[in-house]
């Protein structure tokens, strides 16, 4: 069955840090969060810059990396979890990361993402 779109959403303004805010401020406008029901601003997404997006990224993902680091050193464990050592040894820094910091609802059928690289624009 295919997937059009997911039904939760998510609450822009508050969900994106701050070096990437800055940087979809200086390439879509300082408007784009008013119109993300526009279709027009998803086909500028399409064009951001590459490399200053990576930018955005990798300045973010120290601070992700150390605070799940911190989480996985006090013992912060998810039910069922099995991962093997310090949560700092399992993140490469060069690599793209994606992480559910709530539950993994498998009825979402999430693990779309690592298998349907037809269905993914950012895969093309």
């Amino acid at each position: 069955m295919p997937i059009g779109y997911v039904t939760n959403g998510v609450h822009a303004a508050t969900w994106i840090a701050n070096p990437l805010g800055t940087f979809l401020d200086a390439q879509l406008g300082p408007n784009w969060l008013l119109q993300l029901d526009d279709a027009t601003l998803w086909n500028k997404v399409l064009e951001l810059d590459d490399a200053g997006l990576w930018k955005c990224t990798a300045s973010s993902s120290p601070v992700m990396r150390q605070s799940a680091s911190r989480r996985g050193a006090a013992g912060d464990t998810v039910e069922g979890s099995s991962a093997p050592g310090p949560v700092r040894t399992l993140l490469d820094q060069e690599a793209l990361t994606i992480g559910f910091v709530r539950r993994f609802a498998t009825y979402k059928r999430a693990d779309l993402i690592f298998r349907d690289a037809a269905g993914c624009i950012a895969c093309s």
